[in-house]
């Protein structure tokens, strides 16, 4: 009988996935320790913009002028609040670019 591998690191449109995926040591550090230092706030400009238009909004509420510290509760997202050019507040919650994750497609579902 062969033996078979499944590699499920990789887990499209899927929820929890921390428990067994393949990274190295280099990788967790980057993902749980200083994902905070490597914050880009033009992606999170981008990240907002796109994701407020596929929200339906539109204008100033598609604009980020103004995000917050960033809060450090969690073990592998970025949390800020944000105000938007409209004066709008909202919070994003951002993966590290590096992770490959399905699990905010469940959440957006639920949403």
């Amino acid at each position: 009988m062969k033996n078979i591998m499944l590699d499920l690191s990789y887990r499209t449109n899927m929820f929890y996935w921390q428990t067994n995926r393949n990274v190295s040591a280099d990788e967790q550090k980057a993902i749980f320790l200083t994902r905070h230092e490597r914050f880009d706030e033009r992606l999170l400009r981008v990240a907002v913009n796109a994701g407020m238009k596929r929200a339906g909004y539109t204008g100033d509420d598609t604009i980020a002028v103004s995000p917050d510290p960033i809060l450090t509760l969690g073990s592998v997202n970025t949390v800020v609040p944000v105000v938007l050019k409209s004066g709008r507040k909202i919070v994003i919650r951002m993966h590290p670019p590096e992770v490959k994750n399905g699990y905010f497609w469940v959440e957006a579902l639920a949403c």
